[in-house]
């Protein structure tokens, strides 16, 4: 069994500032981002740390390039051009993406402990989808969903959609960033989100 960590939109690394410390025992480290500047960004300030996986695409309910809008300076790029707070909707940068359940079918065991942050401007709706459609969700120990699709107009009714189907499959593995995402900084907040889940006694000895 190994312990992974998916860090699904990891923009500057602002997740990895908490979760590459020491005294996190993830066996691996995939991280997530499609934009080039982040992602060359990323490549220079974590290349010394061993178990981080740097990749170059996101994830979606597909594989192969899609355009991403806006120029990711305030966190906010996505694949939906009307997403309210785009900071320039006209930027268009082409980025590639890899279907979700396709990475967990080669990349993650059965077996392996599986902790997902999932924050990447509105995608999060067609990632779960996906692995919800495959049946890979049940590889996920914990998934903390932060749904920016509620930012999109056409897309209002993913969110309740999404969770109702957790509700039919019974699948009850996830945390809402609101409820857990608590602190004075990004850090603090995903450390709390770590130490709110029932087995995080298996990942860390921070606390």
């Amino acid at each position: 069994m190994k312990k992974i960590f998916l860090d699904v939109g990891g923009h500057l690394g602002q997740t990895l500032q908490e979760v590459t410390k020491p005294n996190y025992h993830f066996d691996i480290i995939y991280c997530f981002e499609p934009m080039p500047g982040e992602f060359a960004h990323l490549q220079v300030t974590y290349k010394s740390v061993t178990n981080l996986v740097l990749l170059n695409y996101g994830l979606a309910d597909s594989s192969g390039h899609r355009n991403v809008y806006g120029t990711n300076a305030d966190m906010g790029a996505s694949i939906y051009r009307t997403k309210i707070d785009l900071d320039d909707s006209e930027a268009v940068t082409e980025c590639m993406f890899m279907r979700a359940s396709e990475f967990f079918e080669t990349k993650i065991a059965r077996d392996d402990l599986v902790v997902m942050k999932l924050n990447c401007e509105g995608a999060e709706g067609i990632i779960l989808n996906d692995l919800l459609d495959s049946g890979e969700i049940e590889k996920i120990a914990n998934v903390m969903i932060d749904f920016d699709v509620r930012k999109i107009p056409e897309r209002a009714g993913e969110e309740r959609a999404v969770l109702e189907r957790f509700k039919d499959v019974g699948f009850s593995r996830f945390s809402l960033a609101e409820n857990v995402m608590r602190g004075p900084t990004h850090q603090n907040r995903i450390r709390n989100w770590i130490f709110s889940l029932g087995f995080h006694d298996q990942i860390t000895d921070l606390f």
